[in-house]
């Protein structure tokens, strides 16, 4: 029989409508058991998937359980903010007087070694004002540019190195600007006198001009009378722009401007060098942040490589720097430079490889006494750094550069070392390249640093191998700090760990998920999570569960309070 199907209920019928539901009671009895079966297995369904939900759960609490009871038995690691190991520096490469340096300082403030060593040839740097430059062979040079970022916790005592290092240039400023001023005052004095003698001369001049173009007869002859006033004022101004006497402006040698106007003026107006050196950072890193700091991205990027740029100011006016030169050195906290570094933007244009980071967690390998506070280096470092200000400051824009050559063993030595870095720290890491393509050079400038340290009139000698090894040995130390700065397990991991520890410290937390993470902390991305959470497993502080399509399950060892 043929059937055709109702449009409405889509079952067949021989061509005959439907009649009402009580002429067809087995028909509406079998779609209704039909829809009870459907609705039971539905049912079935749903109940054995909360029950599968309900064995999952139950077994990630009893592993998590596992994993608790076996963090028992152990004692948790404290969190480290810095790579697990780095090379040490190979300190007889060093000067005598250097070490000694380093040793007083050290006894004086309670600092690293490491630590101090690199924030003095950061001040080395900041003194060389821009004046050499390292000229390594026909194609290859470098400025003596440094961005340090040594990174200490709170409470550590920053300033007090940082202050004691300061001590010789602000020894300076004051003694150059208490000159400058005594120097303004007395021009300031000249500048009344002259003035007031030339009102008297003035004054002459009119009544001898009266007298010359005035007749007994004739009266007062004004034509003339204009022009003889017209002469003398002429003879006046040219004495007065002969005599002319102008102020001389303060010198500065350290910023404490942060806008890109101020800076520009700064660099234009003392060398084309500007300077940081602070114990604390929030303030750049604030300005770098700025989503309007184009130009101010840029003058660090010109300012560390020497390349030439100009600036236009508001009022249209061009501000052309020629070799500009900035360094820097801070003292911050890890969260300061945890802003950086995951600042994708500053890794991509190359800013963060500049940096030369460095996380104060390695005990120290020079052996040093308190008698160093009876010796003279400290007075010798900031003799030291007196004389190279003196050598080295300029007001002048078209200041001189003065080159260092190397001899034949340190070229090859730090082109060796080049090939060494490729074949050693050949990371897989792309944020870390950039920064290792750079290291051979950040090594020549530290070698010639040193060299700059131990020679009054450093262009007069060729840097030598003993020093081209010393800033390889420095370079080499660095680079794990580097890793770990760029790495997504190692600073940002750190940091937000940091956090999430904070968290389960202040609720009092034995199990939670990486939701409840999200939740609750301001770590709420899973690609932020799950490093900090891996981090905080490798120290045995919590322990995790994973399973695909579940957040992660997190117990607390209970022997962290």
């Amino acid at each position: 029989m043929f059937y055709q199907h109702n449009m409405l209920t889509g079952l067949p019928f021989n061509g005959q409508p439907l009649q009402a539901p009580t002429t067809h009671p087995y028909l509406l009895q079998g779609i209704q058991q039909s829809t009870n079966a459907m609705n039971t297995i539905s049912d079935n369904y749903d109940a054995q998937k909360k029950l599968t939900a309900t064995y999952e759960n139950i077994s990630i609490d009893q592993e998590l359980a596992m994993k608790q009871n076996f963090l028992a038995g152990l004692m948790y690691k404290p969190l480290i903010c810095g790579p697990q190991y780095q090379s040490p520096i190979n300190y007889n490469l060093l000067s005598s007087d250097l070490q000694s340096l380093i040793c007083d300082i050290c006894a004086r403030t309670g600092w690293y070694e490491n630590v101090v060593l690199l924030m003095i040839l950061s001040s080395i740097s900041i003194a060389t004002r821009g004046r050499y430059r390292l000229q390594l062979d026909y194609n290859w040079s470098e400025t003596l540019s440094l961005y340090t970022f040594v990174v200490a916790e709170s409470g550590e005592r920053k300033s007090s190195l940082v202050n004691l290092l300061k001590e010789p240039f602000q020894n300076f400023l004051n003694e150059r600007n208490t000159v400058i001023s005594q120097i303004n005052e007395q021009n300031e004095e000249k500048v009344k006198m002259f003035e007031r003698g030339k009102k008297v001369l003035e004054k002459d001049a009119a009544k001898q001009a009266y007298k010359e173009s005035r007749n007994d007869e004739t009266g007062l002859d004004a034509e003339k009378f204009m022009q003889l006033c017209l002469a003398n004022a002429d003879t006046l101004s040219k004495v007065s722009e002969r005599y002319k006497i102008s102020t001389k402006k303060a010198i500065r040698i350290f910023s404490d401007h942060i806008t890109e106007k101020a800076i520009y003026r700064d660099m234009e107006e003392h060398g084309e060098c500007l300077s940081f050196f602070e114990a604390e950072g929030n303030t750049i890193v604030n300005m770098l942040q700025n989503k309007n700091s184009g130009a101010i991205l840029d003058i660090f990027l010109k300012g560390y490589t020497g390349e030439s740029l100009s600036y236009k100011t508001a009022r249209g006016d061009d501000v052309m720097l020629r070799a500009p030169f900035i360094s820097m050195a801070f003292m911050v906290q890890s969260d300061i430079l945890s802003r950086l570094y995951s600042n994708q933007m500053f890794n991509d244009i190359g800013l963060t490889s500049r940096f030369i980071p460095y996380f104060c967690n390695v005990p120290t390998q020079l052996t040093y006494r308190q008698d160093h506070y009876r010796h003279v280096v400290l007075d010798t470092y900031q003799q030291k750094i007196k004389t190279m200000l003196e050598r080295n400051y300029t007001q002048e824009s078209n200041r001189k550069i003065r080159v260092i050559q190397v001899t034949p063993e340190a070229y090859n030595k730090i082109k060796d070392f080049e090939q060494y870095i490729y074949i050693n720290h050949n990371s897989y890491h792309n944020s870390v390249k950039s920064f290792r393509s750079k290291l051979h050079g950040t090594a020549a400038r530290i070698a010639a640093l040193l060299h700059i340290y131990a020679h009054d009139k450093p262009e007069d000698h060729p840097l030598e191998l003993r020093e081209m090894l010393a800033g390889i040995s420095i370079a080499d130390m660095i680079f794990p700090h580097a890793e770990f700065a760029f790495y997504p397990p190692g600073l940002t991991a750190y940091h937000n760990a940091q956090k999430i520890v904070e968290w389960i410290r202040k609720h009092r937390h034995c199990k939670f998920t990486s939701r409840d993470v999200a939740q609750g902390t301001a770590v709420i991305k899973n690609a932020n999570i799950f490093p900090a959470l891996d981090l905080l497993e490798s120290h045995f502080i919590m322990a995790q569960v994973i399973r695909p399509g579940h957040p992660r399950a997190c117990g607390v060892n209970l022997n962290f309070g």
